[in-house]
């Protein structure tokens, strides 16, 4: 039995009592006191009757708390816009299936490959247009030396036309050029980390310009 207000079993019962009276019938009395809360227990007609339709509860006053203004009830203001040059949301771009097997594959092999000061890591990295190579002392988290295509003195050398940083002659050149600062640097030997790429190409072009260099690895 849905529970009702003061005012909602009062017009209920009015409602009741002129549709019986319609029809030639009174309302017993006992359905009048349980409708208006003098009786807990409901006449027996009301038990095999049809549910009642469940009429909304008007809504009293101490249902919501009371608004001392009409600023209580305007919606919040909107926040400001965001600057893109303030915000602190860094774009990431999305990893390719073939650059996810890549960096598992190079995952692997740096399991098994660390930098030393007496024996550094010689780290090649490809990408569509450029090659870098770093001289990496792992174990006191420091780069030695490092050079690529970008480089002003591997320009001078290749050109500065863009197709020709992407060529093999220009990883060859890389490579006799960290050959040549490792080995002013004193530092002739090494281990060699190609990245997780395929040894071939630019990559091997790098290692075999740095041992021609003078490097051991």
């Amino acid at each position: 039995m849905p529970v009702f207000s003061s005012h909602a079993a009062r017009s209920w019962l009015v409602n009741t009592h002129a549709s019986t009276a319609s029809r030639g019938r009174v309302a017993p009395a006992s359905h009048s006191a349980f409708m208006l809360g003098l009786s807990t227990e409901g006449p027996r007609w009301l038990a095999h009757a049809r549910p009642a339709l469940d009429i909304p509860r008007p809504i009293e006053p101490h249902d919501s708390p009371p608004h001392d203004s009409d600023s209580d009830i305007r919606p919040p203001p909107l926040s400001p816009p965001i600057d893109p040059a303030t915000s602190s949301t860094q774009v990431v771009a999305k990893v390719t299936p073939k650059e996810a097997r890549r960096q598992k594959r190079h995952t692997k092999i740096r399991s098994k490959l660390s930098g030393t000061p007496d024996r550094p890591r010689i780290s090649v990295y490809r990408s569509n247009q450029h090659t870098y190579v770093q001289v990496i002392d792992d174990e006191n988290q420091t780069t030695l030396c490092a050079v690529g295509t970008m480089s002003p003195k591997i320009k001078e050398v290749i050109g500065t036309e863009e197709w020709k940083t992407k060529t093999v002659a220009a990883a060859s050149e890389v490579g006799k050029a960290l050959g040549a600062m490792c080995v002013e640097k004193g530092i002739k030997k090494a281990v060699f980390d190609r990245g997780g790429f395929v040894y071939h190409g630019r990559v091997k072009a790098v290692a075999e310009a740095a041992r021609e260099a003078g490097m051991e690895f």
